[in-house]
């Protein structure tokens, strides 16, 4: 049966020599040799703590679809200096004897946060009965460089060669790990040698599959992370809603940190380089440092935004504000610095803002702030996660491959407890609202009894100054329409009052009639016993006429003089000459006492009934009246004449009193 051996290498690929011929000792004299070095090599292998077990090969058969590596791996660790060449240049004896072949206890390999080579190799033999296609997978999609050699009879007969600086597209299989497809022929012997060189983790998980298994698994695998993805995906967008709703801050930086955050799971995954920046090889190698201090930046920004920090506790929210601007400087670093020290110290602040933002938040929730209830439990999730991932992938504490699922599994929890914040934020902010809506109404309840108060006050003292102004007015008005001498009302009053009883008139229809009543001989009156003595006797007239009239709605009022003027609303020619012939009886019976005797006066009184018509004149009226008081004159004083309504020609001059 002939031999196949396979040598991969990360790191580059050397110049392979055609591999001596090889001698195979007899049993009897191995047996003899290794009897006599046997004390010799427990004594190097105690000193030095080198494993020398021989791996057994892996054997392939048709019903094996996928292999555990633990019996049938060995690893050369830390080996920056060994070269394929080397490998297989010595052909006297295994090379495992020289070089210090090491068998692994999982099928997770040791390996240097710092930076390491780990040469791998694994015997495969097919004893199935037809060809075999299979995967050796490195499944982990941040190495620096893989070189892999297929020896088959001491030749390389198949060698590959993936870094960091090679495209997407041009690897041996289009997969976000490294996979080195394995073509096994019927009964024949092959040696896989793989050179890996890693500066990001510290334990590097490899399978050996059969292709059709390899996929199948993998497809499963994509549905997680598809659903994974997709959660997270809902959250951004519902976030962004949120933030373009209420225009809250804090909700659009959480969008802002989950999707930072996915990014690095889909980097540290290798979705990234597969579906994101296949070409860009560069950043793709410090994505992980540069996301990694991304996230807590964003995450710490978070933080101080939704427990509104910067309004409860200033410390706290300087040392936040340190820590975000820390890593998104750190972030901005790693494009430039060697990769090896962007990412200890990406990993030295991540670990340092975990343990910080832990305890900020439960100080937070100690102080009462109840916005951080859920968000205590959440970051304590993830951040206990985070750091059990940190500290796996430094080795700094034993691998458990639980510890490779720890982040995606804290970052769930934490994305379903942060929608409960959310939840509670907004509920607490509604609580908010709503009591300030309910102090506002309050407020203004008690603003609306001060002002009615107010109001009510300043009304009250309104309404009295309307009194006193309205009492001022009558008043005025009074006095104004009010004759000074008499104490009837004057010519203003009776021309607005006549113009307004000759509306109503005409309007309803109803009789209107004018008393024009004038002292007879009043000049010689006046002449012979003074003006006292006719100021005195104009003032008993007026009063006589006032006492003559019963009704509210008559008046009389001083016309002119000597000369008065009575307005009987609603009163025909009848009841106008009996009221006339009542005025001219009261004041024949007046009496004046004066210095030289008692004195008796009369009057003479027009009278005028008018109904008015649509195009008559209130002054046809008046001069009806005045033409009736010129006939009483005429025809001897001292007595009622009455005269229908005439024209204004039929009106001659008014003589004056007599």
């Amino acid at each position: 049966m002939t031999t196949l051996t396979v040598y991969t290498r990360l790191n580059g690929y050397h110049s392979i020599h055609s591999p001596p011929k090889q001698c195979k000792p007899k049993i009897s004299d191995r047996l003899r040799n290794t009897l006599l070095l046997l004390p010799i090599w427990l004594l190097v292998a105690g000193l030095l703590q080198i494993s020398v077990t021989e791996a057994a090969p892996a054997i392939i058969t048709s019903d094996i679809e996928e292999l555990d590596l633990i019996q049938h791996l060995q690893y050369l660790p830390n080996n920056n200096k060994t070269t394929i060449d080397q490998i297989l240049e010595d052909p006297l004896k295994p090379p495992q004897q020289g070089l210090g072949w090491q068998s692994p206890h999982s099928n997770y390999i040791p390996a240097n946060f710092l930076g390491g080579r780990q040469w791998l190799k694994l015997e495969i033999k097919n004893h199935s009965a037809t060809a075999q296609s299979w995967y050796f997978a490195i499944k982990q999609s941040t190495l620096q460089s893989v070189s892999a050699y297929l020896i088959e009879d001491g030749l390389v007969v198949k060698q590959w060669e993936i870094s960091d600086q090679t495209p997407f597209y041009d690897r041996p299989v289009e997969h976000r790990h490294f996979l080195i497809p394995i073509e096994l022929d019927i009964n024949k012997a092959q040696t896989l040698y793989v050179d890996m060189y890693s500066v990001s983790i510290a334990y590097i998980p490899v399978s050996l599959q059969n292709q059709k298994h390899f996929w199948i698994n993998d497809s499963n695998t994509n549905l997680f992370f598809g659903l994974y993805f997709g959660v997270f995906l809902v959250m951004v967008i519902y976030n962004l809603f949120i933030y373009c709703s209420v225009r809250e801050l804090s909700y659009l930086v959480y969008g802002i940190y989950v999707s930072v955050f996915l990014l690095l799971q889909a980097s540290l995954n290798g979705y990234s380089f597969q579906y994101f920046w296949p070409s860009l090889n560069q950043f793709n190698s410090v994505s992980p440092a540069l996301l990694g201090t991304l996230t807590l930046a964003t995450a710490s920004w978070f933080i101080l935004k939704f427990l509104q920090l910067q309004q409860r506790n200033q410390s706290h929210y300087y040392f936040l504000v340190g820590i975000s601007a820390f890593g998104g400087a750190t972030s901005i670093a790693a494009l430039f610095l060697p990769y090896a020290i962007s990412l200890s110290l990406a990993s030295a602040i991540i670990l340092a803002g975990c343990i910080i933002g832990c305890y900020i938040i439960m100080k937070q929730w100690q102080e009462g702030n109840k916005a951080a209830r859920f968000v205590v439990l959440a970051w304590l999730i993830l951040q206990a996660c985070s750091i059990l991932y940190m500290l796996d992938r430094m080795g700094w504490i034993a691998h458990n491959s639980g510890a490779e699922f720890a982040l995606l599994a804290g970052s769930v929890l934490e994305i379903v407890l942060l929608s409960f914040a959310i939840a509670d934020r907004i509920n607490i902010e509604k609580a908010y609202r709503f009591e300030a809506q309910n102090q506002l109404i309050n407020l203004q309840q008690q603003a609306n009894e001060n002002l009615e108060t107010q109001v009510e006050s300043r009304t009250s003292a309104l309404q009295i100054a309307l009194k006193s102004l309205s009492a001022a007015n009558e008043s005025l008005l009074e006095i104004s329409t009010t004759d000074s001498l008499t104490g009837v009302k004057n010519r203003r009053f009776f021309d607005s009052r006549f113009d307004n009883e000759y509306r109503r008139s005409r309007r309803e229809q109803l009789p209107l009639s004018i008393l024009l009543v004038d002292i007879d001989r009043f000049k010689d009156f006046n002449d012979n016993y003074g003006h006292i003595a006719g100021d005195i006797c104009i003032r008993s007239v007026a009063q006589a006429l006032e006492s003559s009239l019963k009704r509210p709605c008559d008046s009389v009022s001083r016309y002119g003089g000597e000369e008065f003027c009575v307005i009987l609303s609603n009163t025909d020619k009848a009841g106008a000459l009996h009221v006339a012939e009542k005025i001219r009886l009261n004041i024949q019976g007046l009496a004046f006492l004066l210095d030289t005797g008692s004195l008796n006066v009369t009057v003479s009184i027009g009278v005028s009934s008018v109904i008015p018509g649509n195009t008559d004149k209130p002054e046809l009226a008046l001069h009806t009246a005045d033409l009736a008081l010129y006939d009483a004159k005429e025809n001897g004083r001292n007595q009622v004449c009455y005269r229908s309504l005439s024209s204004e020609a039929d009106c001659p001059p008014k003589s004056s009193s007599a």
